[in-house]
């Protein structure tokens, strides 16, 4: 396997994550402190790469 396909895969695996991140953060009634623990505290959110949605881990909560 080249590096180019090993980042691919990393590239793929890393947006599953946060796929799976935001499908969970998003939902109603869920606590999410155990999920902004993974977070730094310069955290950036973006919707559609475009709207900010969190500027920092306090914003995200």
């Amino acid at each position: 396997m080249d590096i180019s396909s090993r980042e691919k895969i990393r590239e793929h695996a890393a947006r599953d994550i946060a796929h799976r991140w935001f499908a969970y953060f998003e939902g109603k009634n869920k606590n999410v402190s155990r999920q902004l623990e993974i977070l730094s505290d310069d955290i950036k959110i973006l919707h559609a790469s475009s709207y900010l949605l969190a500027d920092g881990r306090d914003s995200a909560a």
